[in-house]
């Protein structure tokens, strides 16, 4: 884990795919008590993994009393929208 962040620093464009989590046996009360507690800060866990031999940045955050875990886009793999296009010159 990197840390916990209030979700509303994440820009949803970050989001790439998302996977529901679910408690190994024997885990059942960490993980109530991990999904209840970042819903009660508003808080979502950053961390870097490596799956299936690639880096990769990933958020989970406490959904429907449960756990979702997002992977998300690096910085650099989103495009520069302020590059792009966007109709000012019409009136």
């Amino acid at each position: 884990m990197k840390e916990f962040i209030p979700i509303e620093k994440v820009d949803p464009i970050y989001f790439e795919s998302s996977y529901y989590l679910a408690p190994d046996k024997g885990a059942d009360k960490p993980y109530r008590l991990l999904a209840e507690t970042m819903a009660k800060t508003g808080r979502v866990a950053l961390a870097q993994t490596v799956f299936h031999n690639k880096e990769s940045l990933v958020l989970i955050r406490s959904v429907k009393r449960g756990l979702v875990l997002h992977f998300l886009f690096f910085k650099d793999e989103i495009r520069d929208f302020d590059a792009r296009a966007k109709g000012d010159g019409v009136r």
